[in-house]
This record gives C-alpha cells, sequence and structure tokens, in this order.
C-alpha cells in the first residue's frame, strides 16, 4: 500500500522524493550488509578479535563493557552472542543509527547558547547529564534547557567496519559472536592472559 495515499495531493507531491530517497538509501544499506554477511562465517579468531576489541584502533572497549573492562557509555555487551542474532550484531557495527538498545538512547539538548547530543546519564530534578563520549559529558541544569529531544544519530560513529582491515573484522565479529556469557568471559581471560 502506498503510505502517502491518506495525504493530501500537495502533501504526496512533496513527500515523494523524499520517500524515494530514502527507499534508495535504505536499498544501499541492505546491499552494503549482504555483502558483509560471508564475513560472518569466515572462521575469525576469537583471539585476535578480542585484541580488536579492546585495542586502540578502533577502542571498541572505550564505550562498551565486556566482563569487568571497558566503558559504559554503549551497552554491556558480555553476553551479545546470545541475546543478538549474528545479522543484528553486524548490522549494529555497520549501522549504528539504525536502532537503539533501551537506555542508550542518543538526545540533542538545546540551551540558549548550545547543542549537546550525547546519551542522557545521570537524570536528577535539577540536571541532567549527557554523556558525549567515552571521555566526554557534560551536565546541564534543567531551568537551561530549552528542548532535549530524541536524536536519529548515535554516538558510535558510523563505518567502524571500514576502519578495520577485513581480518581485523572477522575477528571482531567472531569475538563478539562468542560474547555468550560471563563464564565465557572468564575463560577467554584466562586464556588471554595466563
Amino acid at each position: 500500500a502506498d503510505i502517502l495515499s491518506a495525504y493530501p495531493k500537495d502533501v504526496q507531491t512533496e513527500a515523494r522524493p523524499l520517500l524515494a530517497r530514502l527507499e534508495e538509501l535504505q536499498k544501499q544499506r541492505v546491499d552494503r550488509l549482504q555483502k558483509l554477511y560471508p564475513l560472518l562465517t569466515a572462521g575469525g579468531d576469537i583471539g585476535r578479535g578480542r585484541r580488536v576489541f579492546f585495542g586502540d584502533k578502533v577502542a571498541c572497549y572505550s564505550c562498551h563493557t565486556i566482563g569487568k573492562e571497558g566503558g559504559h557509555v554503549g551497552p554491556d555487551l558480555t553476553s551479545i552472542g546470545s541475546v543478538r542474532s549474528v545479522h543484528d550484531i553486524l548490522e549494529a557495527i555497520v549501522f549504528p543509527s539504525a536502532s537503539f538498545v533501551p537506555g542508550f538512547e542518543s538526545y540533542t539538548v538545546a540551551t540558549a547558547t548550545d547543542n549537546i547530543s550525547g546519551v542522557k546519564g545521570e537524570d536528577t530534578p535539577d540536571s541532567v547529564t549527557i554523556i558525549t563520549g567515552p571521555d566526554g559529558s557534560v551536565r546541564v541544569r534543567r531551568r537551561d534547557i530549552q528542548s532535549m529531544t530524541p536524536s536519529i544519530v548515535s554516538v558510535m560513529p558510523e563505518g567502524l567496519d571500514e576502519s578495520l582491515t577485513r581480518d581485523e573484522f572477522i575477528d571482531l565479529l567472531a569475538f563478539l559472536r562468542a560474547q555468550k556469557s560471563r563464564e565465557t568471559v572468564v575463560a577467554q581471560t584466562q586464556v588471554s592472559h595466563p
């Protein structure tokens, strides 16, 4: 069914180019993911993937926790391999703004002098803290807030897959897929740090 059919003709005319552009972007997104699907079964090395996750090249650990290690800007990934499908994991890395884990949605806070974007942290009757990244947060007094709206852009940068070599990306996917429980993390830590 045509989603614009319920709207007046002038709205339909104005909206059609935008809708066509959105459909084209979605097609490009699906095509890009389909090209990456073979990497999910390419037999990556979990140990090397762990080094990618906790390394400085893409620094996943600065925002995400696995076990007791890592940051808290994004969701804890300790059990990601048991709660998300391999396709979901791939999409979350390549297109982080496609969906948000509850509690980690991005917001934009507007004040008279600034726009601050990030994940909502401490929320008190007097202020809201916006976590802007691994090393940044801004406390905004409620009386200074003109608006606070959900953002469609994740704090996590898009294109992380393009920052890694093909082998590094395969290894990272293997590592994330292997995160089934805290027991898995303990076993991997014992292997990685004898």
